[in-house]
């Protein structure tokens, strides 16, 4: 099984190790029980009550011994746990590199610990070694990045990453109410054929139907499902294979493993072509979505958590939700990890869409790509004349959608807006700005102010003098994440353009008890409105006030280099 290697320099340290910090110093190994500068245990897990230096570290992946799925599983499990920074995909794609990857930055010890003794029961190895101390300057960079992760989620709220309220259930609290369209009417299925409607088959006669057409999609330690729509090339999503030409491999039902080659991959529809020569797989028919009404029946399979071949059935629940100018079956089902790019049947057994995404706030609401995206790439699915037009009204209601949209996110933050705050002491709160400007708006003082029930009953004033411009920081950001559907789409819709990002530090030790609730509301004076309300953030900063360690001290800026003050001048 996997365990723990120390790095070969002077700032490495190993896990677990109960030896004094004077023992190991001079085979380069420092104990993760006490501090690495003055050797004394600390009651914190992230900087030392004694002298104040910092017990970050940060996980390098060593060496892995398990399979790609023991990878999925470990990665699966840990998210399980909630660590800051190790989010379920985060870990698979760290996983999936090579040794001297980073896992995680910046880690309390106590999380250290627990994430190298999990993956260790996968087989996987990992280095730990002191994070770099953080200045002032560079603290004040990692805030503003989180900054940066903020204005995606404000931008992709607006844009419906998370979806809007759907008919059944609500999909998300704050839908975007400021959509001029009215919701998109459904298509009369009536005139979709001339033909009598064939019998419905049972779940259990649709999952024999198309059983054998399901497969196991791994590449580079990601796991999907796909399915064969001719008998030598299957579909699934774009970012379960891992790019144009990439091989991947493929399992049947029948226990094959066979190599497939990504011919065609398109991340903006995420949606992805793979020819496996030696299958030999019958295909399963094809559908037509846009003769799905709200209500209907409909049946889904995949290998969500790595569990192969399960099914599910569900109901559509919107026709055609416009997601960043891509329509998509909205469903009321159980769609998980692994579900991934398997087929989603109508009653007849044939397939009508592509399982995509799930909905992030919400139970149970499911997208699917309508299976009539594939129509340029696949010989075999013919549209009707009749389904090509309700096809063609689909995409220009997206179309239409997708505009209107746009335009609204860019009649926001003419003036600065405050979009989130985080506190950095028991006095100060981090604020984070936005505001559009042609050219950088240069220093600007800001005042803050904090209400309840629309009465200001606090205002502190911050400067703002150095602003990131937020279009070139996303290109940036995209550099890592090339996959990332909705960054692309905000670099490509210049949603971004002209929008800048700024930072100030609001003080807050003059402000009374009843303005610091969590009811409290911060908006800067005369400013522009912010898609999200900024509450003051009462549960963060008590339990911020509660990591003091040592009675009688306290750090002025956790965070910073700590100014110790003692017990006479609470």
């Amino acid at each position: 099984m996997g365990g723990l290697v120390a790095l070969p320099n002077p700032r490495a340290m190993t896990a677990g190790t109960n030896q004094p910090a004077g023992n190991d110093k001079a085979a380069g190994v420092i104990s993760l029980d006490t501090c690495p500068k003055c050797g004394k245990r600390s009651e914190s897990d992230t900087f030392c009550s004694h002298c104040s230096s910092s017990l970050y570290v940060d996980l390098i992946l060593e060496s892995w011994k398990g399979d790609e799925r023991s990878k999925y599983a470990a990665a699966k499990k840990l998210s399980e746990h909630k660590l800051a920074g190790l989010s379920f995909t985060s870990l698979k794609k760290a996983l999936a590199g090579q040794p001297g990857t980073l896992v995680g930055a910046r880690l309390g010890r106590s999380a250290a610990r627990l994430a190298v003794a999990t993956l260790a029961g996968y087989g996987g190895t990992l280095t730990v070694r002191p994070s770099r101390p953080r200045s002032r300057s560079k603290l004040w960079m990692g805030a503003a990045a989180s900054g940066l992760l903020l204005v995606l989620v404000v931008v992709l709220t607006v844009m419906g990453d998370r979806p809007e309220k759907p008919p059944e259930p609500v999909a998300e609290k704050d839908a975007p109410a400021k959509q001029a369209l009215e919701e998109p009417e459904m298509i009369d299925a009536e005139d979709a054929s001339a033909e009598k409607p064939q019998k419905a088959l049972t779940t259990g006669q649709i999952s024999a139907a198309v059983k054998g057409a399901i497969a196991t999609v791994t590449c580079r330690g990601k796991l999907g499902t796909a399915f064969f729509v001719e008998a030598q090339r299957a579909v699934t999503n774009a970012h379960v294979a891992c790019g144009q030409d990439e091989k991947v491999t493929v399992k049947l039902q029948d226990g094959r493993e066979l190599p497939g080659e990504v011919i065609v991959w398109k991340p903006g529809l995420d949606l992805a072509v793979i020819e496996v020569p030696q299958a030999q797989v019958d295909p399963i028919s094809m559908g037509d979505s846009t003769a799905l009404a709200v209500g209907d029946p409909v049946v889904f399979i995949g290998n969500p958590h790595g569990l192969a071949s399960t099914m599910h059935e569900a109901k559509v629940s919107f026709g055609s939700r416009n997601l960043h100018g891509v329509s998509y079956l909205q469903i009321n089902g159980d769609v998980n990890p692994g579900n991934s790019g398997g087929p989603l049947l109508d009653l007849q057994a044939r397939v009508i869409g592509i399982i995509s995404m799930k909905a992030t706030k919400a139970d149970r609401i499911g997208f699917a790509l309508p299976v009539e995206y594939l129509e340029p790439y696949l010989a075999t699915l013919a549209l009707s004349p009749e389904a090509q037009a309700r096809w063609q009204e689909t995409l220009d209601r997206a179309r239409q959608e997708d505009q209107q949209e746009v335009q609204a996110l860019m009649s926001l933050y003419m003036k600065p807006a405050l979009i989130s705050v985080t506190p950095i002491s028991s006095e100060k709160l981090f604020a984070v700005v936005l505001t559009r400007s042609k050219t950088s708006p240069g220093i600007e003082q800001l005042i803050v102010d904090i209400s309840t029930s629309g009465l200001v009953l606090c205002s502190t004033e911050g400067k703002v003098s150095d602003w990131i411009k937020v279009e070139k920081a996303m290109k940036k950001a995209r550099l890592k994440d090339p996959d990332s559907r909705y960054m692309k789409w905000i670099i490509t819709r210049q949603v971004a353009k002209d929008l800048f990002l700024g930072t100030l530090v609001v003080e807050i030790d003059h402000c009374r008890k009843e303005s610091t609730t969590k009811e409290a509301i911060l908006r800067i004076k005369d400013g522009g409105e912010s898609k999200e309300t900024v509450h003051f953030p009462k549960a963060a900063l008590e339990r911020m006030r509660k990591r003091t360690p040592v009675p009688g001290w306290r750090s002025r800026d956790p965070g910073f280099r700590g100014v110790r003050r003692p017990r006479s001048q609470h």
